[in-house]
């Protein structure tokens, strides 16, 4: 049974993907993009155009600025989005300040607790804190208190950032192109990444 295993595993990892015009999109190791430029080799991932995805621990935007240092959320003009402790909108004003969360003209939407320790998680309805097209709050309510479980920040079309305070995640999800996609879930200081190529998940 365990030579079995051994044998349907080393099969898939033989698998090539093809283009339709016959360039290899993954070889079991490498991803390439379909004018065969480098899209993952294992340590790093890079754009269609060329340019760094993600490298080492820090993820980038397709114009090569800094999205994420594994600390700080960064707009596209560099502007802090998420510091750890305060989310903000990207001309620069507070978005969730850990326990209000506002409009992006700077009016008070609700009252969010940052505090999520003695909570009955079983007696706690899920719902969603749309702030702006770009910011979402993941909330859990108990009777009269809302509490802050998560930010998802939409980055532009090619990043998405989630950010789980309960479980202490940040899930980084990057188009690199059409055909290639790689997702990036940070814990504990430990990366796990996964890709997907052609629609199939290679990784």
């Amino acid at each position: 049974m365990k030579i079995l295993s051994i044998l349907i595993t080393c099969l898939l990892m033989q698998v090539i993907l093809r283009y339709p015009n016959g360039n290899t999109a993954w070889n079991g190791s490498l991803a390439k993009h379909l004018d065969g430029k480098l899209a993952w080799n294992g340590n790093r991932a890079n754009y269609s155009n060329g340019t760094a995805a993600f490298k080492g621990k820090t993820v980038y935007y397709k114009e090569n600025k800094r999205l994420w240092d594994g600390h700080i959320v960064y707009y596209p003009d560099k502007n802090h989005a998420w510091n750890g402790s305060m989310l903000r909108y990207q001309y620069n004003t507070v978005a969730w300040s850990g326990s209000h969360a506002y409009q992006p003209n700077g009016e008070p939407v609700a009252r969010v607790e940052r505090n999520l320790i003695g909570v009955n998680l079983s007696s706690i309805k899920k719902e969603n804190l749309v702030l702006s097209p770009e910011i979402t709050l993941k909330i859990k309510k108990l009777r009269s208190k809302s509490y802050c479980t998560g930010i998802i920040i939409k980055l532009g079309p090619n990043n998405n950032i989630e950010i789980d305070r309960e479980n202490n995640t940040v899930t980084n999800k990057i188009d690199l192109s059409s055909d290639i996609k790689i997702e990036i879930i940070e814990k504990d200081k430990k990366s796990n990444v996964y890709l997907w190529v052609l629609g199939k998940k290679v990784i």
